[in-house]
């Protein structure tokens, strides 16, 4: 225990030396030739505790005991316990501190602050990313130990990743921007950065990194432990086809050699229209999967009214021909069935008297939600199809003109990311009032830059500031979201081009990001505030371009480089 409080605190000398230790022996010990005469002295004493040494003994300079404090044995989080390792050998692999973690709670680690929890740690790291900052910075601020010392006073910050912290602090304090991505982590010591280890049921390492979450994707198929299959026979399930399984629990605790290893968090599971009760290892996979379980239940039990359903969505001739403009008109006419489900059908039920009483509060519903559905497409269509011709028009017009007709195919792609084929399912009615709108804001980009291409790509760099950093922080949400928890078909943003740094390549006439980017952040959880602003940011650029090309359709609020500017920081330091 003495040896282990040079290692927390990285100090060598606390302990007394080995001559010190081979001295204290002389003073208790006559001279001793052999092990018969040991043990008739320890008889002669009465015990051998003339032999035992305290803690004191062994210390040769005392450390506070505060400070020791600062560096617990274990980590406690609800149920988990996360044993902590500290070792002081710069240049080691192991140098600094190592938290034991089970396979089974490697989400749970990753999704919480585990530097808020070894506020030693958290210090020294703080004040050497606040050293590392630019000269101008520093000089705006105070010393690195009071702005750390504050942020430890202030808890409320600490629920975020440290660089995220510091931004916020910086921001709210003292009114300077620093992006969380902006701090200088790959210069920091080694030791610095809490090592991870990943132990299975009894205890042994599978593997370590000081990067949690990308220990989180190498292993999110592991995580099936036997511990784990063991006790799928006594909950999974095929083909279920009403719910007759009892209530369902959030989580089922899990034990192995040394106790609770873990959780499993049963949900159920759609894999080629049949319904499954299944055993997952992640949390946030689990409820992803099982409100899509429940609305496929609901399916099942209303099978009878969706295929009603199915004729009364059915476009009539005006619709198709307008919906052939977008897409398939069957895909469309799908839309609109999964809009209901998704509206109607999608919940989180665990018991079974919930979805029982849902499903008799909308069972008298469903048959008269598609009209509410309809109403709300039509406008989108008719103003869809409208651009659609009008953009055919200027096409043939500019036909000889290179530059022109570039331009032109930009603005038609942007059209038709706006207006997927997928709408109905993909925006709010609210949002869907507004996207008329938008058609005709870029209908009139479309004209006014085929008669001044030069003033409208003008434009566009403006746009495309912002839409570049919208995409950034896209890419860096989605580095936290597992491929099974990808909710939308498209590949991760950051597939999509070769850094963060280059000019996207998908869409260079418009927003490099379409609506279904964000439905990836959706499916993981950061917090709401967090993404309620990021979809904020998303329709802001969209009105901020409104008010570039078509200031006669106006904005139902002021938009400028400011105000996008400020809301990029609130992102940031959220």
């Amino acid at each position: 225990q003495v040896k282990t409080m040079e290692e927390k605190l990285r100090k060598r000398g606390l302990v007394v030396d080995e001559e010190s230790i081979a001295h204290l022996y002389e003073q208790r010990l006559p001279v001793i030739s052999d092990i018969r005469s040991l043990l008739s002295l320890i008889k002669e004493k009465g015990s051998d505790d003339f032999l035992r040494f305290r803690e004191e003994d062994l210390i040769e300079s005392e450390p506070d005991p505060e400070e020791v404090a600062q560096y617990p044995d274990q980590i406690k989080i609800g149920e988990a316990a996360f044993t902590c390792r500290y070792r002081f050998e710069p240049g080691k692999s192991d140098d600094g501190v190592t938290v034991k973690v089970p396979l089974g709670f490697i989400s749970r680690a990753a999704e919480e602050n585990i530097e808020s929890y070894l506020p030693s740690l958290l210090q020294e790291k703080a004040v050497c990313l606040l050293k590392s900052l630019p000269k101008f910075l520093r000089l705006k601020l105070p010393s690195p130990a009071h702005t750390t010392k504050l942020l430890l006073e202030q808890k409320s910050y600490l629920n975020k990743s440290l660089p995220q912290a510091l931004s916020r602090l910086l921001q709210d304090k003292y009114k300077i921007t620093v992006p969380h991505d902006a701090w200088a982590m790959d210069k920091l010591p080694t030791h610095l950065n809490v090592r991870y280890s990943v132990v299975d049921e009894k205890g042994e390492e599978i593997k370590n990194s000081r990067d949690i979450n990308l220990l989180q994707k190498e292993l999110a198929s592991t995580v099936n432990t036997s511990a784990m299959n063991n006790i799928r026979r006594n909950w999974e399930k095929e083909e279920i086809t009403r719910w007759d399984f009892g209530e369902l629990p959030e989580q089922i605790p899990i034990t192995g050699k040394h106790g609770l290893i873990g959780y499993a968090y049963p949900a159920l599971h759609v894999v080629d229209d049949a319904v499954n009760l299944r055993l997952f290892s992640d949390q946030k996979e689990s409820a992803a999967n099982h409100v899509q379980g429940v609305a496929a239940l609901y399916a099942i039990s209303f099978a009878g009214v969706l295929k009603q359903l199915k004729k009364n969505v059915a476009l009539n001739a005006g619709m198709k021909a307008m919906a052939a403009n977008i897409g398939n008109p069957k895909h469309l006419e799908q839309s609109i069935i999964n809009r209901i489900k998704k509206d109607l059908f999608l919940k989180p039920w665990r018991k079974q008297e919930d979805f029982t009483s849902h499903a008799n509060s909308i069972s008298s519903k469903i048959l008269q939600y598609d009209r509410q559905v309809l109403d709300s497409i039509t406008p989108v269509l008719t103003a869809f199809a409208d651009i659609y011709d009008f953009m055919n028009r200027l096409l043939l017009k500019n036909r000889g003109n290179g530059p022109v007709l570039k331009f032109l195919k930009e603005v038609q792609a942007e059209q038709e990311s706006i207006v997927p084929v997928n709408f109905p399912e993909l925006y709010s009615f609210d949002r869907m009032k507004e996207l008329p709108r938008y058609l005709k804001a870029l209908a009139l980009r479309a004209e006014r830059g085929s008669l001044n291409l030069a003033s409208a790509e003008k434009k566009m760099q403006e746009v495309m500031i912002y839409s570049q950093q919208l995409r950034n922080i896209l890419i860096e949400e989605n580095t936290n979201v597992l491929p099974n928890q990808r909710l939308s078909g498209d590949p991760p943003l950051s597939l999509r081009n070769t850094s963060k740094s280059e000019p996207a390549r998908r869409m260079p006439g418009g927003n490099p990001v379409v609506f279904s980017d964000l439905r990836d952040c959706f499916a993981h959880c950061i917090s709401s505030q967090r993404l309620t602003k990021i979809e904020e940011l998303f329709w802001m650029i969209e009105e901020y371009k409104v008010s570039l090309f078509a200031q006669e359709l106006k904005t139902p609020y002021s938009v400028s480089p400011k105000k996008l500017n400020q809301l990029i920081k609130e992102i940031e330091s959220a």
